[in-house]
C-alpha cells in the first residue's frame, strides 16, 4: 500500500480508501461479510475509511466501530458524513442553511456518529451536501470551529455531487473546510 499526505492535516493515509456506501442494509449486504471485508482491507494496509450516517441510519458506522475496536493498536482514519436535515441530495440550489445544516443539527449528528463508532473524536466530519450560498449565513463557520475546538472533530470537509463540482470552491477558498469529496465521481479531491 502506498500512502500520501491528506490535505492540511498532515495525516498519512492510504491511497486506497474504503468507501462504505454498500454496507448497512443498502444493497443486501451481510454484516459478517462486511466485517471480514473491512478487516481484510486493514490487513492489506488500508487506513482510511469513509462512511456516513445515512448508510443504514448509522449501521455502517457501527460496523466500522467494531473493526476499530478489534484493531485498537493501529492508526485508522475515520471520515463520516452528517446528512442534510431535509434529506435532499443534491442540495436544492435555493435551499437555506436552516433547511439543511442548522448548527444544532450538525452537532446532533456528530454526537450520533461518535456513539455509533465508539469514538471520542472523529478524524473527519463531512457535510453530505453543500451549497456555497450557505457561506453567507454567519452561523456556519462558528459551528464548524466549535466542533474542532471541543475536540469532537479534527478536520471538516464537504461531500459534493458530480453535477455541481464548482459548488465548493468558495468554501475551500474561504478556508472553511479541510477537504472536498466527490464521492459519486469516484474521486477524492483535496485542497
Amino acid at each position: 500500500m502506498r500512502y500520501r499526505n491528506f490535505a492540511r492535516t498532515g495525516w498519512e493515509v492510504s491511497e486506497i480508501g474504503y468507501g462504505m456506501w454498500g454496507m448497512g442494509a443498502w444493497s443486501g449486504s451481510e454484516d459478517a461479510e462486511s466485517l471480514g471485508s473491512l478487516q481484510r482491507a486493514i490487513d492489506l494496509g488500508c487506513n482510511f475509511f469513509d462512511t456516513a450516517w445515512v448508510y443504514g441510519n448509522g449501521h455502517s458506522e457501527k460496523l466500522l466501530g467494531q473493526v476499530l475496536r478489534a484493531n485498537s493498536g493501529k492508526k485508522l482514519f475515520v471520515a463520516t458524513k452528517v446528512p442534510p436535515k431535509n434529506q435532499a441530495w443534491p442540495a436544492p440550489a435555493n435551499s437555506t442553511l436552516d433547511e439543511n445544516y442548522p448548527p444544532q443539527h450538525i452537532t446532533e449528528y456528530v454526537e450520533k456518529s461518535l456513539r455509533n463508532l465508539g469514538l471520542e473524536s472523529l478524524d473527519l466530519i463531512q457535510l453530505h451536501t453543500w451549497n456555497d450560498s450557505w457561506l453567507e449565513d454567519s452561523r456556519i463557520a462558528p459551528a464548524i470551529e466549535k466542533l474542532k475546538a471541543t475536540g469532537k472533530v479534527c478536520a471538516v470537509g464537504m461531500s459534493l455531487n458530480r453535477w455541481q463540482p464548482w459548488n465548493g470552491v468558495k468554501a475551500v477558498r474561504a478556508g472553511l473546510v479541510d477537504s472536498d469529496c466527490f464521492p459519486h465521481a469516484g474521486k477524492k479531491m483535496w485542497p
